[in-house]
């Protein structure tokens, strides 16, 4: 896998456009959604936002009464990047140094790195993480893992596979939805059943974002990497590159649930729930927002659906801010790297809520130039 592929897709207007795209693709097949509109009112954004802004411009003087959650954007067209195209063949260079560093350091973190960053097919990814794993077997991570990689390969995990990892991570609702799809994509609904049962009970919801980017940095830092803007610019990319878990089995299946099955019903609502309230990725918090409205509107529950409709309406209104935000955001040297460092080591949606929350505090400074380029 060359570092280029992955880390160029990261620039402003990408990351905000793949991620509404996929957004909207996963709620096409939700008329009930769709026909909804997405923008929101100014006092939700206002309510999300504005306690935060106005403790962050406090030392500015600005008087609370005067803070607006609008976001001011430059109408010039002006293209930055975090490295220049020299910065970037060198750390490209390096990086191949250093991933053949990476393959020869018999350490976790090194080991698990080389199996991402290598381009295998799906049948050799998941026998040599079972490897990884038999060798790490008190390691989440790499369980997890493995268990995604079954999740997307419906034929090439056994299921006594799939029964023992999950195993490993029993308190881990994440790991138990994984283990679901994988059960769903094999029209094992019983077993998927028992899965996302298992899953609505567990006690905690960890799809591992920090861990994996920690784990990259790790490695990457016993190859001989420093701290510093090129090691998030690697470690970014490649944890942009990992595969999301193929939901389409597990909404299915939550979807065409019986009426008369309140267990299976409420472990999707619940489910639904951990999606949209815990996971790291967008994408995750819109599926589980939907998940949650077919089992309501299955059962009739109009005033929590409209309170469905309203979180997935925020979140439309969230990830336009942030294409907003961003602009700025990519413009400033310093908070560029503050918000690089939130998305590896927090994920997408509190990447998303800082670049709000800076951007509506430079739109609220009269001495900020929204189209300078601060280094």
């Amino acid at each position: 896998m060359s570092f280029k592929k992955v880390a160029f897709p990261l620039v402003v207007g990408a990351i905000t456009a793949i991620i509404y795209s996929e957004i909207k693709k996963e709620s096409a097949t939700d008329a009930t959604l769709d026909s909804l509109p997405t923008s929101v009112t100014e006092s939700v954004i206002q309510t999300t936002h504005v306690e935060h802004t106005a403790s962050s411009v406090s030392k500015k003087e600005v008087p609370a009464a005067t803070i607006k959650p609008t976001i001011t954007v430059c109408e010039a067209t002006v293209e930055g990047a975090i490295l220049n195209n020299e910065q970037m063949s060198e750390l490209d260079a390096n990086d191949i140094k250093m991933r053949q560093v990476i393959a020869d350091t018999l350490t976790l973190e090194s080991e698990f790195t080389a199996l991402i960053t290598n381009q295998n097919d799906a049948e050799t990814r998941i026998e040599r993480t079972s490897q990884l794993s038999e060798k790490y077997p008190d390691n989440p991570l790499v369980s997890y893992e493995l268990l995604s990689l079954c999740s997307n390969s419906e034929y090439t995990c056994s299921p006594e596979l799939v029964t023992s990892t999950v195993q490993k991570d029993p308190n881990n609702g994440a790991a138990w939805l994984l283990s679901a799809i994988y059960h769903a994509s094999n029209n094992d609904t019983k077993s998927a059943e028992a899965a996302i049962i298992e899953a609505s009970k567990a006690p905690n919801f960890n799809d591992h974002w920090s861990d994996y980017s920690s784990t990259f940095s790790t490695a990457y830092k016993q190859a001989g990497a420093v701290e510093g803007v090129e090691l998030d610019v690697l470690v970014m990319g490649y944890v942009a590159a990992l595969s999301s878990p193929s939901y389409g089995a597990l909404f299915k299946l939550c979807k065409q649930a019986p009426v008369d099955n309140t267990a299976l019903l409420e472990a999707c609502l619940t489910s639904g729930q951990l999606f949209a309230d815990e996971s790291s990725a967008q994408i995750s918090r819109l599926i589980g927002s939907n998940i949650q409205k077919n089992v309501l509107t299955k059962l009739g529950h109009t005033d929590e659906l409209a309170r469905i409709v309203q979180a997935r309406n925020e979140m439309f209104a969230i990830n336009e801010q942030q294409s907003k935000a961003l602009d700025l955001i990519w413009r400033n040297q310093a908070l560029r790297g503050e918000w690089q460092a939130e998305l590896i080591r927090n994920g997408e949606v509190k990447a998303a809520q800082f670049a709000i929350d800076e951007a509506i505090r430079m739109s609220n400074d009269p001495t900020i130039d929204e189209c300078l380029t601060v280094n």
